[in-house]
């Protein structure tokens, strides 16, 4: 949890956003995002979609960052002879 916690933190700092306009944002108490990022209180999970939103990024990102989970510009490129489908059948 604490790097969740300082992922949120570098995310919104490299964003310039304030705890209150996260808080705001949020619709919560700019102490609960101050507690929050000092390790005095846990989000709910249910509550990162919306924590992710209001940073302008993917839940996936709050975990990951700085790394961003698929690099921008890295795209999965697939052909119809690389796919294979297994099946029970025999």
């Amino acid at each position: 949890m604490s790097e969740l916690r300082e992922n949120v933190r570098q995310i919104r700092l490299a964003r310039s956003l304030p705890q209150q306009v996260l808080a705001d944002e949020l619709g919560i108490d700019v102490s609960a995002v101050c507690n929050f990022e000092n390790g005095k209180r846990d989000f709910r999970i249910g509550s990162l979609p919306a924590i992710a939103s209001a940073l302008g990024v993917e839940v996936i990102d709050l975990f990951t960052w700085p790394k961003r989970y698929v690099d921008v510009g890295t795209r999965l490129r697939v052909t119809k002879e690389e796919v294979r489908i297994e099946t029970g059948d025999k």
